[in-house]
């Protein structure tokens, strides 16, 4: 702000989702949620924050695009990922971790006082041991839902080579299952 105020531009732009600059990549966005329908899809920003999410996701985790960053965290560590992810521990220090490599990266104090808060959650949760045996190739989620375990796996899409912060912050993350019955399992529940 200080240096608008002295008459130079911002090196990058940031724009709001809403306005017409950005609006072929908010269309983009929910173009590939709702193409990844019935499984769950979110856009969210690097602090946590959904902005806009499929009903797929909606059914997963009810309120979530209402959530500031902080209750999303307050939310997931507090009270949904215990109760409903059977791999609690893995799975919680595993974002942390991400989250974590992320704010650092960055050098992001305010993404530092969100791991900060999500660790604060995990107090009473073991750090996982480490295996001898090879891990496998990426943290799959078992979710515990209407007493089935679906177990999940999670990629993230980004725009590539971005000159707006906002654009440059958006992730969208795409929630698959891992097995056959997983994938009967969100198709059910359209």
């Amino acid at each position: 702000m200080l240096l608008e105020a002295a008459g130079l531009p911002p090196a990058f732009p940031q724009h709001e989702l809403e306005e017409d600059e950005l609006k072929p990549y908010v269309d983009a966005v929910r173009a590939i949620l709702n193409q990844h329908e019935p499984y769950p899809a979110a856009a969210l920003d690097e602090r946590g924050k959904v902005y806009f999410a499929n009903d797929a996701y909606r059914r997963l985790l009810p309120g979530a695009e209402s959530r500031t960053a902080e209750e999303a965290i307050d939310t997931y560590y507090g009270n949904f990922g215990p109760s409903s992810i059977e791999n609690w521990s893995e799975v919680a220090w595993a974002q942390v971790a991400r989250r974590m490599q992320r704010a650092n990266q960055l050098a992001d104090s305010t993404l530092l006082a969100l791991v900060d808060r999500a660790t604060a959650h995990l107090r009473d949760v073991p750090k996982p041991a480490l295996s001898d045996e090879s891990p496998a190739p990426v943290v799959c989620t078992r979710f515990r839902i209407d007493g089935q375990c679906i177990e999940t796996f999670s990629t993230v899409v980004r725009f590539e080579m971005s000159h707006d912060i906002t654009v440059n912050e958006l992730r969208i993350e795409m929630i698959f299952p891992v097995t056959a019955d997983g994938a009967e399992f969100f198709r059910r529940r359209r």
